[in-house]
């Protein structure tokens, strides 16, 4: 098993450049100190103190003297009803199986600091019982079996072959504006009940109350990219962060600029 100081060693040899500190994430919050180390990170995804680009993912108490944490540190885990769209699934659904992604995303901060190059999830200890099923909510009536504590991936480059043509030919010439801050401005929002867009209601934070940012720090990027090694193409977006949209049907097209939110997120379901 890999510690965590190993695993942050394997993942930012991929990224050598990486030079944030925070690994593509930047700084977290200051949550706590004990013993005179300061813990950072939020409740529901605390840094580990010896390695604080490496943050836990799950839910309950940690084992005594965990990599620095203070005793009965317990993580408190995320769930649906604290940011997915009203109705939630009832108690009694959840109990006999019922679940929901909580959120579509690639890693990155999505302001100032580029993604990185490579993310790195380590299994250390999974829940056990029966698969869950997992409901898009979505009025599809869609649903998936997966093993309890899993987390799902999307190929980007099969996503791209999954799009219509008009839409492939779009988002290959197509780029795409994050919001500032995005996670901070996304925080007072709903997301929709698939986990992939936010709910558009005018409840994402005002960008005058964001922290203090910087037009030239804020993100576009492309929304197709390209492996540097083999040259294969792969969707790459953020849903929920998506702000803007700068779409064009080819190299030399004209540019047509999205800034309207639901407009934005009609073509991020597409």
């Amino acid at each position: 098993m890999l510690s965590p100081q190993q695993q942050y060693r394997l993942t930012s040899s991929f990224d050598p450049d990486e030079t944030t500190g925070g690994f593509a994430h930047g700084a977290d919050p200051f949550l706590t100190s004990h013993n005179g180390i300061k813990i950072y990170g939020i409740p529901k995804r605390p840094a580990i103190p010896v390695q604080p680009q490496v943050h836990i993912l799950g839910r309950g108490p940690l084992p005594q003297e965990h990599y620095g944490f203070p005793p009965d540190f317990e993580v408190q885990g995320i769930d649906h009803e604290d940011f997915h769209l009203p109705p939630h699934i009832p108690s009694e659904e959840r109990e006999s199986g019922a679940s929901r992604f909580y959120q579509w995303h690639f890693d990155g901060s999505l302001y100032s600091i580029p993604p990185p190059r490579v993310g790195c999830l380590l299994a250390v200890r999974t829940p056990k019982g029966p698969d869950v099923t997992v409901r898009w909510d979505d009025g599809t009536g869609t649903e998936m079996k997966i093993a309890p504590g899993s987390t799902a991936m999307v190929a980007g480059s099969r996503a791209l072959e999954l799009l219509d043509d008009e839409t492939r030919n779009i988002v290959m010439h197509s780029r795409i504006e994050y919001a500032p801050h995005a996670f901070v401005w996304m925080s007072t929002a709903h997301s929709t009940r698939l986990g992939h867009l936010l709910e558009t209601e005018g409840l994402e934070k005002p960008l005058d109350k964001l922290p203090p940012w910087e037009k030239d720090k804020v993100c576009i990027y492309p929304m197709v990219w390209t492996n540097p090694k083999t040259g294969e193409k792969s969707l790459q977006v953020h849903g929920q962060g998506a702000f803007k949209l700068y779409l064009k049907d080819s190299p030399d097209g004209k540019e047509k600029v999205v800034d309207d939110l639901k407009e934005v997120r009609a073509f991020m379901n597409k």
